[in-house]
């Protein structure tokens, strides 16, 4: 592989692995690089351009012109792949140079920043210029940092395109060295990836409104199983109470019925005694939640003072005494709380109970 060039760059030239020859404008070769000495090289001729080291011996102008017609093509079709790998590049790909200038920066740069490349190598502060405030301080310190530790570099930043658009990019270089370990730069490549920080962001929001959705949903079964197991225990609390309210008010009243009367009546009392169960009696389990401590005959006692019979009344319906029916409405004060309080027990259970 050949490159021929019409302006003499030494140092640079030796670096290459490729051989470099360059002929001065009397058509005379003046220099050839580290790489075309070994391969090309048979003695030294001197002349007003310095040493110079021949690759091979021209007899004629024609041969001259056949070598340097080869060269160039040779450079041509070297530069024209170089071009096509280079400049053909999907991502935005640059070389920046130790200075900080910028050697080579790819066309692609202008699809994702809407800058030129022309742009970036004129200014090469303008890669700096169009990061995003919020990153630029987080990514050029990264950058920096780099650059003096020869590491590679890896992170995703917003740069602001030349429309004003924001762009998400992800960036990564490292550094390049000559074949004899000389520092030439970092290469870098930054690729747009603006649709998939965007699909991020969305599953981010999905999963945490997912997240929200499930602890709501947890908070309403919490919920939802305190209240059915608070019905589940009133519907228990009604059913020990129904059966409390039939054996201790409904089925003695029903036995004394029963024990009054006879026949058609009797059988009637009796069909009620079975179905008596299946009824509800809101005074009964009240009483009996209320006032555990009452007897079966305090508590029929209490629904007949409930319902407006005097002591006399109770005595006859209950076949006792009127002292003893007296005695009864005491203990019943007494268990309720209002011995001493002066309160009306007619008024106090009629109240009470009601709720």
């Amino acid at each position: 592989m050949f490159k021929y060039f019409s302006i003499l760059n030494k140092s640079f030239f030796d670096e290459l692995y490729e051989p470099v020859i360059i002929f001065g404008p009397d058509r005379k070769l003046v220099f050839l690089n580290c790489a075309a000495k070994k391969l090309f090289a048979k003695k030294v001729d001197k002349n007003r351009y310095g040493t110079a080291f021949v690759v091979k011996s021209f007899k004629t102008k024609n041969e001259i012109d056949i070598f340097r017609k080869r060269a160039d093509e040779d450079l041509k079709a070297s530069e024209e792949r170089y071009r096509t790998v280079a400049d053909f590049t999907y991502d935005w790909e640059y070389w920046i140079l130790p200075d900080g200038g910028m050697q080579y920066v790819s066309p692609s740069c202008e699809r994702i920043s809407g800058y030129s490349s022309d742009e970036f190598i004129s200014d090469p502060g303008l890669f700096e210029k169009i990061m995003h405030p919020g990153d630029r301080k987080r990514s050029v310190s990264l950058m920096r940092e780099a650059s003096e530790t020869s590491v590679v570099c890896e992170m995703d930043f917003r740069i602001i395109r030349f429309d004003r658009e924001i762009r998400w990019i992800h960036h990564i270089s490292q550094p390049v060295y000559s074949k004899n370990g000389n520092y030439l730069g970092r290469r870098a490549s930054n690729r747009d990836i603006t649709s998939r920080k965007k699909t991020e962001k969305e599953l981010e929001e999905s999963r945490k409104k997912l997240i929200e959705q499930n602890l709501e949903l947890e908070r309403k079964n919490i919920a939802l199983k305190e209240i059915l197991g608070r019905i589940e225990l009133e519907k228990k609390e009604v059913q020990d109470n129904v059966m409390l309210n039939v054996e201790n008010i409904m089925m003695p009243i029903l036995n004394d019925l029963a024990s009054a009367s006879s026949g058609r009546e009797k059988n009637s009392i009796e069909l009620i005694k079975k179905n008596v169960g299946e009824l509800t009696s809101a005074f009964g389990s009240r009483i009996t939640v209320k006032s555990l401590k009452l007897t079966p005959k305090e508590i029929r006692i209490c629904n007949m003072i409930k319902n407006g019979m005097n002591s006399k009344e109770i005595s006859e319906m209950l076949k006792i005494s009127i002292r003893t029916a007296e005695t009864h409405r005491n203990n019943i004060r007494k268990k309720l709380g209002i011995a001493r309080a002066g309160v009306n027990l007619v008024t106090y259970l009629q109240n009470y109970f009601s709720l």
